[in-house]
């Protein structure tokens, strides 16, 4: 507890430099709380009189930080699966979930924020519309698929991923 309360400043200093509109205090916070069962957070939420989004960022690290830790520590992960995980969460939450992993998730997750924050998606509904491909729940899926093949090296670039899409969805 004491060496991940250590590396929590750090963190937030780093954090800062990537994103910006996170509340450093409560990444500080959820380490006074000590991973607190989602009950506990119920409780807590209420005696706090906190808001939503502290009890959001609250509740967040009490269900995921534990079960997180676990497979981001899987060997082979995929810089896919990692944004899959870490991009629902609350930004005070990646953060305080950096600072207190081990070593080698810490070192992942690095890599992954200065990689993920600055990307640009090299798809996006525009494209799909002037492709012909009609509006409409598919276009999840389709931008999703193809973020994932971007993250992971997939495409190389821009052009490939254009054509992968008009290969595979336009009829």
């Amino acid at each position: 507890m004491i060496q991940s309360l250590s590396r929590i400043g750090p963190a937030i200093e780093e954090f800062k430099k990537m994103t910006s509109g996170f509340e450093e205090t409560a990444v500080w916070f959820q380490a006074l709380l000590n991973h607190p069962s989602p009950k506990e957070v119920e409780g807590l939420s209420k005696r706090l009189a906190l808001s939503r989004t502290e009890q959001k960022i609250v509740s967040q690290s009490a269900r995921f930080v534990p079960s997180l830790f676990q497979e981001i520590a899987k060997p082979g992960l995929l810089v896919s699966r990692l944004y899959r995980f870490l991009s629902p969460l609350r930004p005070e939450v990646q953060c305080f979930l950096w600072a207190t992993a081990p070593a080698a998730s810490r070192k992942k997750m690095g890599h992954y924020f200065k990689r993920v924050r600055q990307l640009e998606p090299w798809v996006r509904g525009g494209d799909l519309k002037a492709m012909g491909i009609p509006p409409g729940f598919r276009y999840s899926f389709i931008l999703l698929e193809v973020l994932d093949g971007q993250l992971d090296g997939k495409f190389k670039n821009r052009l490939e991923a254009m054509a992968w899409v008009k290969k595979t969805f336009v009829i």
